[in-house]
């Protein structure tokens, strides 16, 4: 047979085989084929609370997961003020990216736009790298990890501090328990009972980094969001589903008192009239904190007025302090991102650092220039009715 023929019969077979694989499905055609069936209530419309119910059912998976994921994650981007009252009717779904909120997020900045079949696609791939058990290794995998579309910068920076530095923490927190059910035991006394994740919730709240390293993060994210939930004066955190609680934000010291059962110290940062003081402070504290194994964490908030943007960086976003060279006084931060980043230009506040996996090192007086407060872990005991003791040290 001729070379011309031989390539033409290959072309013919190719098409034959394409033509008898199933057309990939299409996020709307997914939701308004189980819009029925997820509208619990018939009154023709998806409701925000139907939305939370649905997501933890472990029947529905695959590419009704996925879509339902998606759905979720528009509900997440309404401001929460009005997302008791989320609904999505039959045509908001064909219309999902054009969907305005009655009341923005941030009057001063237009929403970020939505494009549903494009998380969808992502869903559908993330789906096929998931590994759902525990840990797919002997344990948690900090090279792996980075923080999902979550807000939980605060949570995700020391967990990965834990994962980092004291792995089996993080395993005796995690107990099984029946029906493929968690326990989660957090050190300052405090225990809650975790659902197993379902596929929607593991997609909502996890990277597909992370997800590769199995569903250990998502466990201790449900626990940490009942945590907040319960203790919380806000009343729509009150009645938030467990991880909408936590992915509007919160503070490092409160993960800090459940991962350790020690009450944190904080260090105010910026005031230039405290500057020699507080860097005094900070050289003599976050090397004796590391070197005693206790975690250390520093927060970014808004933009210090006169100062530029740090290239490279998050704001309103919490680091986890991994180390300090007191010889350059040089201090190494995690970022949970995990991201990578090269400056153009010499490293500095100008250009930015150099970032592997999110691990920088940062000047100490820079830190205290651009960061908003540093909280270190001590050795008070910290009990769940919030009272303090003197304690010996976590090892």
């Amino acid at each position: 047979m001729r070379t011309a023929q031989v390539l033409f019969c290959l072309a013919v077979s190719l098409a034959v085989a394409r033509a008898s694989e199933p057309s990939a499905s299409r996020f709307a055609d997914v939701v308004h084929e189980h819009f029925a069936a997820w509208d619990l209530n018939h009154d023709g419309k998806i409701e925000g609370r139907e939305i939370d119910t649905l997501m933890t059912r472990r029947s529905i998976h695959g590419e009704a997961a996925a879509a339902l994921a998606v759905l979720k994650l528009r509900e997440r981007h309404t401001p929460a003020a009005v997302r008791p009252g989320y609904t999505l009717s039959a045509s908001d779904v064909d219309n999902l990216d054009a969907l305005a909120d009655p009341v923005a997020i941030d009057p001063a900045k237009p929403p970020k736009p939505f494009h549903a079949e494009t998380q969808y696609k992502r869903y559908l791939k993330i789906l096929k790298t998931m590994v759902p058990q525990l840990y797919a290794g002997s344990g948690p995998d900090f090279t792996v990890m980075k923080q999902g579309g979550i807000g939980d910068c605060y949570f995700f920076c020391l967990t990965g501090f834990l994962a980092s530095k004291h792995p089996n923490r993080i395993r005796e927190m995690i107990q099984t328990g029946p029906n493929g059910n968690y326990l989660v035991k957090f050190f300052d006394g405090e225990s809650f009972s975790v659902g197993a994740p379902t596929e929607a919730e593991l997609l909502v709240n996890n990277s597909s980094s992370s997800l590769a390293d199995g569903i250990w993060l998502c466990v201790l994210e449900k626990a940490v969001g009942q945590r907040l939930r319960a203790r919380s004066k806000d009343p729509a955190k009150k009645t938030a589903e467990p991880t909408d609680a936590m992915a509007a934000g919160g503070s490092t010291s409160t993960v800090m008192t459940l991962y350790s059962g020690h009450k944190p110290k904080s260090i105010s940062l910026r005031d230039p009239r405290q500057a020699g003081a507080r860097l005094q402070e900070l050289r003599r504290e976050i090397p004796a904190t590391l070197a005693h194994g206790r975690m250390a964490s520093a927060e970014m908030d808004a933009l210090a007025n006169g100062l530029q943007k740090i290239p490279g960086l998050g704001y309103h976003h919490a680091y986890a302090i991994f180390a300090f060279d007191a010889d350059r006084d040089l201090v190494t931060l995690w970022n949970p991102w995990g991201n990578h980043f090269q400056p153009k230009g010499s490293e500095g506040a100008e250009h930015g650092f150099a970032t592997e996996h999110g691990l920088f090192q940062i000047p100490l007086k820079t830190l205290y220039q651009h960061f908003s407060t540093v909280h270190l872990e001590t050795t008070g005991r910290a009990t769940a009715d919030g009272t303090t003791r003197k304690s010996a040290r976590h090892h």
